[in-house]
């Protein structure tokens, strides 16, 4: 990729107009010179431009490049481009971030590691574009999975939000999805809850421990917001 502003303008001009029904995971697969050349992909503003960018030519690399774009715009394909055109419009007038959507996009797709990875990208941005997540939720979301496995990912879509042992969910913690919770030991007074009165007073009150009870401490993890959000956008 020689001209990322280029090829940058190309992704985001693509997103905000051009029509993605055709476009099919299928069409990934047999990604070449030829097909680029003659077949309705040359229609898609940022595959021409990947083409034009190479003099014609396609490599390797750019061919990988060009599979993970398919995967992602597939997934937001069912998004009416106006929509995909005000969320974008909103994001870019806003001026809270610096990078353009579609350059943003551009690092971040080229940064997953496989067309499977580029595809959760695109379900993500498809949650964003849906309300169901917010730009920076998606940012961070990214930024989340992406030195997560995908059998990890997965995995993680399928937990609740309940406690998980520490050392079962260590990819989890440091993907920044969970949080580990560490809950010190307490003595909790139960006269109340047992309909006891004060058994203390004066000017030196001192507690009963008979009616008090101990609650050992416990480390687990848990879900974290991000965590939450993720499985939010993908579920």
């Amino acid at each position: 990729m020689t001209n990322i502003t280029t090829l940058s303008d190309a992704l985001e001009s693509t997103i905000k107009e051009s029509e993605l029904q055709n476009i099919t995971i299928e069409l990934a697969e047999i990604i070449g010179d030829t097909f680029l050349k003659d077949g309705i992909l040359k229609e898609i503003p940022v595959l021409s431009t990947i083409m034009g960018l190479g003099k014609g030519y396609i490599g390797i690399k750019d061919a990988l490049f060009t599979r993970k774009l398919i995967r992602f715009l597939k997934e937001i394909s069912e998004i009416p481009p106006k929509i995909r055109l005000d969320e974008i419009n909103k994001i870019e007038s806003s001026k809270e971030y610096e990078i353009k959507v579609g350059e943003k996009l551009l690092y971040i797709i080229d940064k997953s590691e496989d067309s499977q990875k580029a595809e959760i990208v695109g379900k993500l941005f498809k949650a964003f574009l849906k309300h169901k997540i917010t730009y920076e939720q998606f940012l961070k979301c990214c930024k989340a999975i992406e030195h997560l496995f995908i059998k990890d990912l997965f995995k993680f879509l399928e937990l609740d939000d309940k406690k998980f042992p520490v050392e079962h969910t260590e990819q989890f913690v440091n993907s920044g999805i969970m949080m580990i919770v560490n809950k010190h030991p307490t003595m909790v007074d139960m006269s109340r809850a047992r309909g006891i009165g004060k058994t203390f007073g004066g000017s030196n009150p001192t507690p009963n421990f008979a009616n008090h009870e101990f609650r050992p401490g416990e480390i687990y993890s848990k879900m974290n917001e991000l965590g939450i959000s993720l499985r939010k956008a993908l579920t």
